[in-house]
């Protein structure tokens, strides 16, 4: 087992996944439903990033991170033929705190805001060295990612029923 293996197999543990008795398979993209998600070991050049995500932990709470890569387990019994399995891939995500709502200054003059409108959007990263393993089922979206000096900002997508 290399070193990624060995880091992938604890944080599954750590994430409460069995893995007994299982081989990890490895894979960099994921779609579902309309929404491309896509790790940050994907090599091919993308116009977007398109790793950082929301996910929602147990209890209903949405979190955010980074995808590293994603992981499907098959366990030795089923491997051995065609698997008939319920597959649940899982997500590596590094996590990372946000900082929210960002206030934004909107102009006086529109009547339905306040002067200090909170987006609560857009937050400030602070991203973390914890990772998890999340069921793919708990992803919900994809982030966009600015970068502004040596802050880094997640914007939560405002349109969730179109591609954008």
């Amino acid at each position: 087992m290399n070193e990624q293996s060995n880091f992938d197999t604890q944080v599954l543990v750590n994430s409460n996944v069995n893995i007994s008795d299982a081989k990890l398979w490895q894979f960099f993209r994921l779609k579902i439903g309309k929404q491309m998600f896509i790790s940050k070991q994907y090599t091919r050049e993308v116009l977007t990033i398109s790793n950082c995500v929301g996910y929602e932990e147990n209890g209903g709470e949405i979190s955010f991170g980074f995808v590293e890569r994603f992981l499907k387990i098959c366990y030795l019994d089923c491997c051995a033929n065609v698997c008939t399995c319920e597959e649940i891939p899982y997500a590596i995500v590094n996590t990372c705190k946000l900082a929210y709502p960002f206030d934004v200054s909107l102009d006086e003059t529109i009547d339905i805001f306040v002067h200090k409108e909170k987006l609560p959007f857009i937050g400030k990263c602070e991203t973390s060295t914890e990772c998890k393993a999340v069921s793919t089922a708990k992803l919900l979206y994809v982030c966009s990612v600015v970068q502004v000096k040596s802050d880094t900002f997640i914007v939560r997508p405002v349109n969730l029923l179109d591609t954008e």
